[in-house]
Formats: structure tokens, sequence, C-alpha cells
């Protein structure tokens, strides 16, 4: 069990912790600001263009779907998420910074440390030394094992971390645009519960049991699919449907997205019910 307390090498920090605190909003320095815009960080990132299958196909394939609160079925492209895309990478770094400014707003300061090989227990000492502190984290594992903590409070210890240093939150999320999230290498991103929770403050997602999706499928494929649906509907009803606007009422939902789903899937195949979209 860590035995990592305050006293030591993080005792002298503590005392140093800054007690000032502001709620005005916190953004990135201008030249962090300049490194996120889209197209730009290729020239800022060495490695950037390495790819994975996933992210080769990302944003060819469409998430087909019905919103049941008006039947309108639309169709939007499935990005991979992954750090290393060109186009979802970007994304990612700006949502986890807006949430970071979230989470260190207002705080009197926010505690950094640099592990450069972090071991195998690194994360459950972290969590233990949590509890115990009552804090929150952030930490941003990356390719070589270095590891980046921003915390609520003291997180060091006898075993690594064995020391940080206190930033106001300013400078903290300066740091974690600059060393943490604008180099290529991220592994892993992952915040405590309390800030996690937070999230939904500034991350709202879909309603639960909203959407009535019809799988994933190449654009063009889906966009044969409902034309051949809407031929039929026309044919049985009368009234042709459209993509992005609400069905006709007289074209019963359930018919069309059966129409629908034996053309996207014509051996039987299924897409999923009704659920949560990402």
């Amino acid at each position: 069990m860590d035995q990592g307390a305050p006293s030591g090498p993080g005792s002298q920090q503590q005392a140093d912790r800054p007690t000032r605190s502001s709620s005005a909003p916190i953004l990135p320095d201008p030249t962090a600001a300049q490194l996120l815009v889209p197209g730009s960080c290729t020239g800022h990132r060495p490695g950037w263009g390495t790819s994975t299958t996933s992210e080769e196909l990302c944003r060819r394939y469409v998430i087909g779907a019905r919103d049941t609160t008006n039947n309108v079925v639309t169709s939007w492209l499935k990005p991979c998420n992954g750090w290393g895309c060109e186009t979802c990478g970007p994304q990612r770094i700006r949502k986890e910074l807006r949430h970071a400014e979230h989470c260190f707003r207002g705080l009197p300061a926010i505690w950094h440390a640099v592990i450069e090989r972090g071991d195998n227990q690194l994360r459950d000492r972290i969590k233990q030394r949590r509890r115990r502190a009552r804090a929150e984290y952030l930490m941003i594992r990356r390719w070589q094992q270095d590891v980046h903590i921003f915390s609520t409070a003291n997180l060091s210890g006898r075993l690594a971390p064995t020391r940080g240093t206190w930033l106001d939150p300013q400078a903290a999320l300066d740091r974690l645009a600059q060393e943490a999230l604008l180099h290529a290498g991220i592994v892993k991103l992952s915040w405590s519960v309390g800030w996690r929770a937070s999230r939904c403050h500034t991350c709202p997602q879909p309603a639960a049991g909203r959407w009535k999706t019809y799988g994933l499928r190449p654009r063009p494929v889906f966009e044969r699919a409902f034309s051949e649906a809407a031929d039929e509907a026309e044919e049985r009803y009368g009234v042709r449907p459209e993509v992005d606007v609400p069905l006709p009422p007289s074209l019963p939902a359930l018919v069309f997205d059966q129409l629908l789903l034996e053309r996207l899937h014509p051996e039987g195949e299924t897409g999923p019910d009704v659920t949560v979209l990402p």
C-alpha cells in the first residue's frame, strides 16, 4: 500500500500553494490557440499523420437514424475519434481543453507533476492518494510512458510522483495544452469521477431512447437504400419521404424503417435499435 503523505517533497509546495482565485474564464495563450486551428496541427505535431485502420476509414461511413421525436430520417459521418486522426485529433484536443477550462476555473491553484516512466501501479497510487486528499485529477498517459497529472491536491509521495508544482489555473491550462496535448503520442486521458461528472454541464448528450438507428454503412449505400425505400413508399402510400424532413403523416414510421432496413441489410441483418448515439 502506498504510504505517500503531504510530508516530504511536497510539503513545501503545499505551503507555497497560491491562495487567490478568479471566476473569469481562462483560455490557452495565443500560441496554444494557434496550434489548435484545424490544418495547423500537422506542422506542430511530429508524426501526426500516423494512422490506424479506424483512422483510415474515418468519415467514410455514415450512421443512418430516425429521430423518434419528429420522425426526421437523417445521417451523419461516423468519426474514428482517434488521437492520431488529422480530423478527430484536433477536435478531441479542443474538447478536452474546454472541459479542463471548465474544471480549473475559479480554483486557487492546480498541482502538476510529470512522471517520465509510469509503472503499472501508478494509476492505483494516484487514485488512493486522491481519495485520501479528497481531490480531483486529470491524468494523461503518453507514448513511451511519460505521464502528466493535474490535480486539486498535492499527490506526491514516496513513490512516483514524488514532487510536483503548483500553478495558477491559466498556467496549468497552458501547460496542459503545450506539454501534454499538443504533441503526438497521446495514449490515454483519464478524469477523476468528480471532474468527469461535471462534463454533463459542458458536453450535453442526446436523450436516451430518442433515436432509431439503421446501422453503419458507406454513404453511397445509405443514399441508394433511402432512394429505393422512398420509391416503394411512394408506390404504396402516394407520398415520397426525403432526408432531413419529417416523414409524411400518412407514411407509418415503422413501415419506412422496415423498408430502409431491408435495403441496408439485404441478408436480413438488422441494425441497432433505439439507442443513445455517440
